[in-house]
């Protein structure tokens, strides 16, 4: 067999190497059993029954067992969130904190840091207090971050999907307070996630003039495939702030995106993680 095919076979074992047993944790500290990553995801939902789980040094609390092995995959096992700080102190501000994972992921990182983490949902809010509210350095604001300060409709759903909204068949809609995220960016941020349901493009058009005191960005985009023109505003606006970008898919919605070409009950059919860093 000739030099081509022994390489063939040997990437054909590491693919099935790879299935078989995916990468641990990045760091030790956070790995699973596979026992218990098998339960986790195999977990029935139930109905907002509170769970726990042992992750690091952490009591993580959760009601969805789907979003809490979508976390500890991204998060804590893969480290998506991780990076370099280059200020002291370091200053983070996550802006869609969930039920806390990041917060208590960037925490571990940098133990001396101070952390703002918004969350505007009801129960996510209380999740993230129960996961995150007794680490020290740490402010939890329910609020929401916008363009400007004062309140603002919001879509309630208790999961990753809570967002700013008008009322709509089905979802629970109420007013709850906002702040204007540029009011935050006026010294310099270590790191700045912006996960924050479809908002990501007003928000940081806001802050366009603000976003060259923030060293490293991450932006869970979440758009219709009619909004092509906000994206690529949003990168001119990173790419203008002297920020170099990774993009890479946060959720594959389309299976046949020429066939299916959009959500049939509206939604977000494009979601992209995009990765901001200096040149």
């Amino acid at each position: 067999m000739d030099q081509r095919g022994n390489t063939f076979f040997k990437k054909l074992l590491q693919g099935i190497r790879y299935r078989l047993s995916p990468p641990a944790a990045d760091k030790p500290i956070y790995q699973l059993s596979r026992l218990r990553k098998i339960i986790l995801k195999h977990q029935p939902a139930g109905a907002g029954k509170l769970r726990k789980i042992r992750i690091g040094t952490h009591d993580m609390f959760y009601k969805d067992p789907m979003e809490m092995y979508h976390c500890y995959v991204e998060i804590f096992q893969h480290g998506i969130y991780d990076f370099k700080a280059v200020h002291s102190p370091v200053r983070i501000i996550d802006c869609g904190a969930n039920m806390g994972a990041a917060v208590c992921y960037l925490k571990d990182r940098y133990p001396q840091s101070e952390l703002i983490a918004f969350e505007p949902d009801e129960n996510n809010f209380a999740l993230l207090q129960q996961n995150a509210g007794r680490l020290p350095g740490v402010r939890l604001e329910k609020k929401a971050v916008w363009t400007y300060n004062g309140n603002i409709s919001f879509q309630h759903t208790g999961t990753l999907s809570s967002k700013i909204g008008e009322a709509k068949e089905g979802v629970t809609v109420t007013t709850i307070d906002c702040v204007r995220l540029a009011d935050y960016l006026t010294n310099p941020v270590d790191m700045l996630k912006i996960d924050i349901e479809g908002a990501e493009y007003e928000v940081l058009k806001d802050c366009a003039g603000s976003l060259s005191n923030v060293a490293n960005l991450f932006i869970e985009y979440h758009g219709g495939v009619h909004e092509t023109g906000k994206l690529a505003e949003i990168i001119r606006i990173v790419e203008n702030a002297g920020f170099n970008l990774y993009i890479k898919e946060a959720n594959d919605i389309l299976a046949k995106p020429f066939i299916q070409k959009n959500l049939p009950h509206g939604g977000f059919e494009v979601q992209l993680n995009i990765f901001c860093y200096r040149k």
